[in-house]
């Protein structure tokens, strides 16, 4: 296995720093401040990481634009009082955040902090799955599996946007 010699860099400079930090001695040695190098080292490595997500977003933005909306299966992993989801769609290793209040179908939605879950309220009753009536309302919990259409916002910055699917009529648009 090869390790970019960037990478072997920054691990000599934290064993550096890790030596100093166990003999009791400044961060600043040979005349080297290499809290400055760390923190250096730090903010590339973020901004790197950031610019590989970006771009990875922006080519799933151009597939969508140029095929049109799709529909996946998604993950809630986590709940927000801001009324969103934040999700993970499995097959383009994206997270992304589901805003129920931008939906016009939603009349209202709460956190309810006792169940974690987000209550989801409906304008008129949405036959939901796994369950044989139609319903007002629906509650949205953490590890719940949900389908999602993911397009592309027409503005910029390109951003992929979801749509929560709770009908069949909903897959069918």
């Amino acid at each position: 296995h090869f390790t970019s010699p960037i990478r072997r860099y920054a691990d000599l400079l934290v064993h550096r720093l890790l030596t100093i930090c166990l003999s009791g001695e400044k961060l600043v040695l040979d005349g080297l401040d290499y809290g400055e190098y760390v923190d250096q080292i730090s903010t590339n490595s973020y901004n790197a990481r950031k610019a590989s997500k970006d771009c990875v977003t922006l080519f799933h933005c151009l597939l969508l634009k140029e095929h049109g909306p799709r529909v996946f299966d998604a993950l809630v992993y986590d709940l927000e009082g801001n009324f969103t989801a934040n999700i993970h769609v499995k097959e383009l290793n994206q997270d992304l955040v589901l805003n129920v209040r931008d939906d016009p179908r939603v009349d209202s939605a709460r956190l309810n902090d006792d169940e974690l879950s987000l209550v989801v309220r409906f304008r008129k009753c949405q036959p939901l799955p796994n369950h044989a009536e139609a319903q007002q309302e629906m509650h949205l919990q953490i590890f719940d599996r949900i389908k999602v259409k993911l397009y592309a916002s027409d503005g910029f910055p390109l951003e992929i946007k979801s749509r929560m699917l709770v009908t069949r009529e909903d897959m069918d648009e």
